[in-house]
């Protein structure tokens, strides 16, 4: 990790979060949703029946905040609970089904403008290590594996 500040990191992630916040917001608001229903909308339309159990395990946000925005989505007529018993079976209504559309479309836009000129294997090789960051903050999140001395960056001093 010589020649890297710690900052440099959380500098760019900070700011592809940011980016994606606003692009996102902005496109969204233009087709009348908020842009946080775009992970709930695409896995819905991927997974039709989806629980809100697989719900929470798809999508890195608590039970309770997905629950609320599950809410939201019932309530706004994007999506139906067409369970029979305790397991939820979330759908996608036809308004729904058109929002969605529109999220991918954001989806695929953004993603088109971020990876520009991006080589195939530079994309797959970006990927794969945002893959594996991404397990490791899960986990560490979860308290399972965090030793200081195991991350990055560390100084003699700690």
């Amino acid at each position: 990790m010589d020649g890297y500040s710690p900052e440099q990191f959380h500098q760019y992630l900070d700011r592809v979060s940011r980016c994606v916040r606003y692009v996102s917001s902005e496109r969204a608001e233009e087709f009348g949703f908020k842009y946080y229903y775009i992970p709930f909308l695409l896995a819905i339309r991927n997974q039709p029946g989806i629980s809100q159990k697989i719900l929470c395990e798809s999508i890195p946000l608590d039970k309770s905040r997905v629950s609320i925005v599950v809410r939201e989505l019932i309530r706004s007529g994007y999506v139906r609970n067409d369970s029979t018993g305790k397991v939820w079976s979330i759908n996608l209504t036809p308004s729904g089904e058109a929002v969605s559309r529109k999220a991918e479309e954001i989806v695929n836009d953004l993603n088109g403008k971020l990876f520009e000129g991006i080589g195939r294997e530079d994309l797959d090789v970006f990927l794969r290590v945002m893959g594996e960051i991404s397990e490791r903050a899960d986990a560490i999140s979860a308290g399972s594996i965090y030793d200081p001395a195991d991350l990055p960056f560390q100084d003699a001093s700690g």
